[in-house]
């Protein structure tokens, strides 16, 4: 985080999705914000071990094809590697680098009750040493466990990305692995990552659905939900449709896996979002921006997987993945009043200093237009600021 952003807690910045990874992540929450850094810990490794949460990442086509063509269609990459699947839950990651002719693969992952079940599934298909197959299982975290039973691996694999990408902070627990264990000139899978940024009318806030209901406008509740999300400065985890996009995207941030630092998670960014009308389905000449969207990609690169590079997005131009997109309602929407004008934006999102595993992002925003004159003009800034953490209640 840059040293002159200070956060501000945000009162009522909890987040509002209701698909089953939130859910377990509020559960693991539960213990409230006096909870040691353990304990947090304890309970989010914990919030894995329901096969609920397994079931949907496995069911996200986009996620997991794309680790699987990464992993078995990169031959001069995977065979004979050693492989480090951190945080393996059910070991679906570790089948795949096994398939793609890794000749020792270790899946670690932080829950005991999940490890186990791996351990089952790697036998049921006689992938396990017992069977003569490269694969073990070891139940433990990266930072505490003593043994993985080899001293280096040359490929590091991950799932770890969260809403935001950066949610949840299981990338802290990656670079933990890459410094203990990788071997000089091994790879990180995915190895690059990017936040993007778009602005975007209510429909982004879930208001499209009330518009038409059976044929009659429930637009006085329509309303109510803007303006809910508004007020509250409630980070939105929700699949937004493209067209509800009225600027041209901005990438904010990136990221190389090989060679970052865990504090280059944490950034500030200061880009223009420009009035597209042509993302407009109404092509008007003037729109109300009500919200920012985030997605992120990453990618396996033609560094490491040369025979077959894989990108996976999250944006919303793309398949819809169980990360959807995560939106910041602004507290009042700002209108674009023609082609040109700039949404003048910083955004500053950073791993929380006091909470364990929360995600802090604070907002300024304002319109920059040009006068008839030509000259650039400057409205007032406005901030907003927003908390995601497993709590899943108030901040």
């Amino acid at each position: 985080l840059a040293h002159d952003c200070v956060f501000v807690p945000a009162e009522h910045a909890s987040n509002s999705v209701s698909n089953v990874r939130m859910q377990h992540l509020a559960a693991a929450g539960a213990g409230g914000a006096s909870a040691t850094a353990r304990h947090v810990d304890t309970l989010y490794f914990d919030s894995y071990s329901s096969f609920d949460i397994h079931h949907e990442m496995l069911s996200d086509k986009p996620r997991t094809q794309a680790y699987q063509q990464a992993l078995t269609q990169n031959p001069s990459l995977l065979s004979g590697a050693t492989v480090l699947d951190v945080g393996c839950g059910t070991g679906i990651l570790s089948l795949f680098a096994a398939t793609g002719g890794a000749a020792a693969v270790v899946g670690l992952d932080g829950n005991e009750r999940i490890a186990g079940f791996a351990r089952e599934v790697i036998a049921a298909n006689g992938l396990d040493a017992a069977s003569g197959g490269p694969v073990i299982i070891v139940s433990g975290k990266v930072e505490e466990v003593q043994d993985i039973g080899h001293k280096q691996v040359s490929v590091i694999v991950s799932e770890w990305m969260g809403y935001a990408l950066l949610f949840e902070s299981m990338l802290d627990s990656v670079l933990a692995a890459r410094d203990r264990w990788l071997a000089p000139g091994g790879a990180v899978l995915p190895d690059k990552a990017a936040i993007h940024v778009a602005g975007a009318d209510s429909r982004a806030l879930g208001t499209a659905f009330w518009q038409n209901v059976y044929g009659f406008s429930m637009h006085p509740i329509a309303n109510e939900v803007a303006s809910l999300a508004s007020r509250e400065s409630k980070v939105l985890v929700r699949p937004v449709e493209q067209e509800a996009l009225n600027t041209d995207t901005v990438q904010v941030h990136s990221m190389d896996l090989v060679s970052m630092t865990q504090y280059q998670q944490d950034f500030t960014a200061q880009f223009e979002l420009t009035f597209n009308s042509s993302r407009s389905s109404s092509n008007a000449c003037t729109s109300d921006v009500a919200a920012l969207v985030l997605w992120f990609d990453v990618e396996f690169s033609e560094r490491f997987c040369k025979e077959c590079p894989v990108t996976l997005s999250t944006s919303p131009l793309s398949e819809v993945t169980h990360w959807a997109q995560a939106v910041l309602p602004l507290p009042q929407a700002v209108r674009l009043q023609h082609h040109g004008d700039k949404l003048a934006c910083r955004l500053s999102m950073a791993r929380s200093r006091s909470k364990h595993r929360t995600l802090d992002m604070s907002l300024e925003y304002g319109v920059s237009s040009s006068s008839s004159s030509g000259d650039a003009q400057a409205a007032p800034k406005q901030m907003a600021v927003y908390t995601m953490d497993v709590s899943g209640g108030d901040g």
